[in-house]
């Protein structure tokens, strides 16, 4: 004799009494059965919801890190950017050094003009501010 319904039943399916219900069976254990499996569904669907919910929050963690990640890089590339501008500032200003103290008596004339004319363009920048000649100022 079975100890429990649930025996009973997983009895009736070995002997391929699957699909019928026997006489003996009391309505009272099959609606039993029945609220088991329906409290066994209902735990199962609370997990799945608690794992989709738990996956969603990995997921969005994750995308914050990545997210968080890219901002560094994009600040580490600005700042990359911003160092090339002062080397190329500097690089502008011992440029522009060199053309002002160059000594012009020993080219010829018409190299003289042209450095001549740099170093006017240059005095005239600084006059206003503007700083290096550079391609802006040519």
């Amino acid at each position: 004799m079975p100890h429990s319904h649930l025996e009973l039943i997983g009895q009736m399916a070995g002997t391929g009494q699957r699909n019928r219900v026997p006489a003996a069976l009391p309505l009272s254990t099959c609606l039993e059965v029945l609220q088991k499996m329906s409290m066994d569904r209902n735990a199962y669907e609370v997990r799945v919801e608690a794992a989709t919910k738990e996956e969603a929050k990995d997921i969005a963690s994750r995308s914050d890190r990545k997210l968080a990640l890219q901002e560094e890089q994009l600040q580490v590339q600005k700042d990359q950017v911003q160092i090339q501008r002062e080397l190329l500032e500097l690089q502008k200003a011992d440029r522009e050094e060199w053309v002002m103290s160059m000594d012009l008596e020993k080219l010829s004339p018409w190299v003289q003009e042209y450095y001549i004319n740099k170093q006017k363009q240059i005095s005239a920048m600084s006059l206003r501010g503007d700083g290096s000649s550079g391609p802006r100022g040519q």
